[in-house]
């Protein structure tokens, strides 16, 4: 159920062209080198709790849904910077773009900034396809 709501929310804000040509690549083997690599998550904040670094090793799909929504959620100091952290990571599926666009209203809603930085060739190809750099920052990624 979750899934499919994720999936909606991909659609609804990148087209069902997006979502399909993220899936062909998935299949290719785009998921990066490790595929049983731990998946974690880690957050750290500056001290007046005005940048917070959320950090993903491994997977980044469905499983970190709630642990992800849980990092940005109790930050909500006006004009906040969220750094996603995506050096460890190894895995995107379509439910991480889905959160990361929910991330993005979230983010809205309170004048913050997103930045997403490390990205590996695979996450990096990933994203220019999904065109998130027109909705995020990317350090890093070429046009």
């Amino acid at each position: 159920m979750c899934r499919r709501f994720l999936a909606s929310i991909v659609s609804a804000h990148l087209g069902e062209t997006l979502v399909n040509v993220f899936e062909q690549l998935s299949r290719k083997g785009l998921r990066g080198q490790s595929r049983g690599k731990p998946m974690g998550l880690t957050v750290d904040a500056t001290p007046d709790n005005k940048e917070v670094t959320i950090a993903i090793e491994g997977r980044f799909d469905f499983n970190l849904y709630r642990p992800f929504r849980e990092a940005y959620l109790p930050h909500t100091i006006p004009g906040i910077h969220y750094v996603l952290n995506f050096g460890a990571t190894d895995f995107m599926d379509s439910s991480a773009l889905g959160m990361l666009l929910q991330l993005r209203e979230h983010a809205e809603g309170q004048g913050a900034r997103i930045t997403i930085k490390n990205c590996n060739s695979t996450l990096a190809k990933i994203l220019r396809i999904a065109n998130f750099q027109r909705l995020f920052t990317i350090e890093g990624l070429t046009k």
